[in-house]
């Protein structure tokens, strides 16, 4: 008896050619890498139309490039080199010269800086604040230091060999309680 219909053989031939159709025309779409054979995400389309957009950017980016540098061509040889556009340009050296003078003398000196200033403003209020929880907060209006602090003074003081009754009077500083 003969075969009838088509043979096994036949039909994964006819499978292999239809597959390999629909991929060829998924790798033109950019739906299939063409290395692997994987579907390819969506966030891979939204890169590839980006990359779509960028380079048109790009040439129109470049466009616009050609025309500005044609333009300042040709403004540059529609200017005529007169002795009062020299003597101008020359003034202007001149005041820029004297401008960047000026700017090192400035640099050099700093006292004119105002940020400058208030770093060294903010660095003596820190020093006061320190002083003053160091030595403890001064007790009355004539300026007489706490007795904790000056307990820890004195002590050091007098293990210098100074003279206690010449410190008090130098820091005005009475009998402790």
């Amino acid at each position: 008896m003969p075969p009838r219909g088509v043979s096994r053989e036949e039909k994964r031939k006819r499978l292999q050619q239809s597959v390999k159709e629909i991929l060829d025309e998924l790798v033109s779409d950019h739906l299939v890498c063409f290395d692997k054979i994987l579907l390819v995400f969506p966030q891979r389309r939204g890169c590839y139309s980006k990359l779509a957009k960028l380079e048109a950017e790009e040439e129109t980016l470049d466009v616009k490039l050609t025309a500005a540098r044609e333009g300042v061509a040709s403004a540059r040889a529609q200017r005529e080199d007169t002795a009062e556009r020299r003597a101008l340009l020359a003034q202007l050296e001149a005041a820029q010269a004297e401008s960047a003078k000026l700017q090192e003398q400035v640099k050099a000196a700093g006292d004119g800086d105002p940020a400058a200033y208030a770093r060294k403003r903010a660095a003596v209020d820190v020093a006061k604040t320190a002083a003053v929880r160091w030595t403890g907060e001064l007790c009355n209006s004539d300026s007489k230091l706490t007795a904790d602090n000056t307990v820890a003074i004195m002590g050091y003081c007098k293990s210098m060999g100074t003279d206690e009754a010449e410190l008090r009077q130098f820091l005005e500083i009475g009998r402790l309680p």
